[in-house]
């Protein structure tokens, strides 16, 4: 494997002055002040959330063929994406369809259809465009009506004359349980109406996405910035220390390069394909970053002479084939719920191999934490500065553990079904999950270390040093230079 965890129980050791600059320093603590930038997201997260939701008015009428039974009001925005702006008010007979006939004539007509699961709106508009139909109103999977505006499927739409709206499958109960003396019912739409997801859409998720970009930049630039200093004095090296960096490193960049553009979809530039891909596809990369960074903090201790577990020392390749399969679940989980198709099997085998990865690394980590504890208890004299360095990397383990298990706690919210798409509950599961996973990628970087750079410690040794023009002082600021970036001088 290669140089996995460098030696550096010597309180004089550059690694060790770099841990204290970085964790107990506050003028040179580059990573606390890093991790400080992370309240101006969180204080505009927090306000996101105190800010009221639009409250829509209906549009849509439904009116019985007996007179004594009052009009319906029900809520349908229209899907402006794929609909032409109509001439209100739209007047016409309803017609309760549970297929399509594209050779059928529905003039004069508006439709009330179900969308069949695994398909988009755009393919019933392609049967409908030479059937002439008043409207489409779609019956939507989620309550409420309007999500299918952000759930465009292609670039290229069918060219339809007639307008779109969408109802929400409870709303649908007004048709399906009418008695026959009722029909034929006549619908009348007298305007447009906001959209109740346009609110979470244009305004809350954008918002999270820039705080997320602003983020996991932050991550990604601690990474990469470790990542470089490794490979310059290592060079390119398989080792835990290295993936552990490059795979943060690629999470936060496909992160970075989601939330940049068009998140969630709000704005129609990406297809939902790429939408529900790019949400989900950093997850395999930090799950990676969790299981070989456990083989890491396993490193850390039997350098400090603990060898609690000495199993982990024989699971990298388990781990990495672990990692494979989880990459593989979650693209083609994801992959199949962009093209809109069946995932229940998918999404229930892709959440149990989190589950189970996140649950048996979160009890690990405690069971190991309380036995590292109890050990350090048992020397009954003030720890050394590896050991003080050991503790404090345990304390970022199970940090890490925390929030992996909020992680898991979100994705249960996703799929316990119609309770995600409510409005509210949608934005805090949004949140919770893409900042739970930035700041799990977070401490993975922090916990691994690099030595700093040496422009930095020359500034620094000749900031400290007395400046003269003598040959001792420049051979001395020489000796102090090397020594802080850990290479012998040549002769």
């Amino acid at each position: 494997m290669g140089h996995l965890v460098e030696d550096d129980s010597s309180p004089t050791h550059p690694l060790w002055r770099l841990h204290c600059r970085w964790y107990q320093s506050r003028r040179t603590c580059t990573s606390i002040s890093s991790v400080a930038l992370f309240r101006l997201p969180c204080s505009i997260l927090f306000f996101l959330f105190l800010v009221g939701f639009a409250t829509p008015s209906t549009a849509l009428y439904v009116h019985s063929q007996q007179s004594s039974v009052a009009p319906v009001h029900l809520l349908s925005p229209r899907i402006p994406f794929c609909s032409p702006k109509p001439v209100y008010p739209l007047v016409g007979e309803a017609l309760f369809l549970t297929t399509l006939d594209p050779h059928e004539n529905y003039s004069g007509k508006i439709l009330i259809y179900q969308i069949p699961n695994f398909n988009f709106v755009e393919d019933s508009l392609e049967t409908l465009i030479d059937t002439a139909p008043l409207a489409l109103v779609s019956i939507s999977w989620h309550s409420p009506a309007g999500i299918t505006q952000y759930e465009r499927s292609r670039y290229r739409l069918p060219h339809n004359t007639f307008p779109v709206f969408e109802i929400s499958l409870l709303d649908n109960k007004t048709f399906a349980t009418r008695n026959a003396s009722d029909w034929p019912l006549t619908i009348l739409i007298t305007g447009d109406e906001p959209n109740p997801y346009d609110y979470l859409y244009l305004v809350q998720l954008p918002a999270l996405a820039a705080c997320i970009l602003f983020a996991s930049g932050i991550v990604a630039v601690l990474a990469l910035s470790k990542l470089l200093i490794l490979v310059l004095r290592d060079g390119p090296r398989a080792n835990l220390a290295q993936i552990v960096l490059a795979a943060n490193l690629i999470s936060m960049l496909l992160r970075c390069a989601w939330s940049a553009v068009d998140p969630f979809g709000s704005y129609g530039i990406y297809l939902y394909a790429w939408v529900q891909i790019g949400l989900t596809i950093p997850a395999p990369f930090c799950i990676t970053g969790a299981l070989i960074i456990t083989l890491y903090w396993h490193e850390m201790m039997h350098q400090m002479g603990h060898s609690i577990n000495g199993f982990l020392g024989r699971l990298f390749w388990p781990f990495v084939a672990l990692s494979s399969i989880s990459f593989g679940m979650e693209l083609a989980t994801a992959v199949v719920r962009g093209i809109g198709g069946p995932t229940v099997a998918l999404f229930f085998a892709d959440g149990l191999i989190y589950a189970i990865i996140i649950l048996v690394l979160l009890v690990f980590f405690i069971i190991t934490k309380v036995r590292l504890d109890r050990t350090f208890a048992k020397l009954n004299r003030s720890l050394n500065h590896g050991q003080k360095r050991l503790q404090l990397a345990s304390n970022l383990v199970i940090a890490m553990g925390v929030f992996m298990f909020l992680v898991l706690v979100f994705l249960i919210i996703v799929g316990s079904g119609d309770f995600f798409w409510r409005i509210p509950v949608r934005m805090a599961t949004a949140t919770g999950v893409l900042s739970c996973m930035t700041i799990w990628s977070l401490l993975q970087v922090l916990i691994i270390r690099a030595p700093e750079p040496y422009w930095i410690t020359y500034f620094r040794c000749w900031n400290s040093s007395p400046i003269s023009n003598s040959e001792e002082s420049a051979t001395s600021l020489t000796e102090a230079v090397m020594d802080e970036a850990s290479i012998s001088p040549r002769s």
